[in-house]
């Protein structure tokens, strides 16, 4: 179907919920501490709907591209052949977005729905706007994570109303675009930024010294 996505009630809460995923991930935190309460198991009356405790309550999402009553599923495009720096961007990415999955569905996902990657695809540096034309034009994802160095396709990606969660460096393309969600906030050159003073003024340190 063409034109923009619904952008529902239950579908923000998805791109809400999920904009944790991106920044643990991008911040390569891990969840490895243990809690000693174990995640309920869903369950669902004749008729009625399914619950978990640990994942939220059950809700319908009819005609939601990307979510089953089971899953809620993902497409990953990031940079792995053509790197100029030579790192591991997209295979290293996807690691972590499915270790962190792993941890929340663990708990009962989301609103009883596990969380899937069900594809990767590789935008080779120059090729990220036709990979998310292909994810467009599928229509089979509720999201994307988008680990790129050129980040050409996330205007389709906004115009199509899918959300796209992606790391911090690419600020010119998601400023003014709600479907966007980096890992950081929008960096300029010219804006103030509390968060390095906040820490010193918290740990009280009166020296001041710069590491490059």
């Amino acid at each position: 179907m063409a034109g923009r996505r619904s952008t529902s009630r239950p579908a923000r809460s998805f791109a809400a919920a999920l904009l944790l995923v991106v920044a643990i991930v991008a911040s390569s935190c891990s969840n490895s501490s243990d809690t000693k309460t174990s995640p309920s198991t869903t369950t669902a009356a004749a008729g009625g709907s399914a619950t978990t405790a640990a994942g939220g309550d059950f809700v319908a999402l009819p005609g939601v591209p990307g979510v089953t009553d089971k899953a809620i599923n993902f497409a990953v495009i990031g940079t792995k052949a053509n790197n100029p720096l030579g790192t591991c961007i997209l295979d290293c990415y996807r690691q972590g977005i499915e270790a962190y999955f792993a941890y929340r569905n663990s708990t009962g996902g989301i609103y009883g729905r596990q969380l899937v990657v069900s594809k990767q695809l590789d935008d080779e540096v120059a090729n990220n706007q036709k990979r998310a034309l292909e994810i467009i034009s599928a229509n089979d994802v509720f999201a994307d994570f988008n680990a790129t160095l050129v980040a050409s396709g996330w205007g389709d990606l906004q115009k199509a109303g899918i959300p796209t969660y992606g790391w911090g460096i690419n600020a010119a393309e998601a400023t003014g675009r709600d479907a966007i969600f980096q890992s950081l906030a929008t960096q300029c050159a010219d804006c103030t930024s509390r968060g390095v003073p906040y820490a010193a003024t918290t740990v009280k340190a009166t020296k001041i010294a710069s590491l490059g």
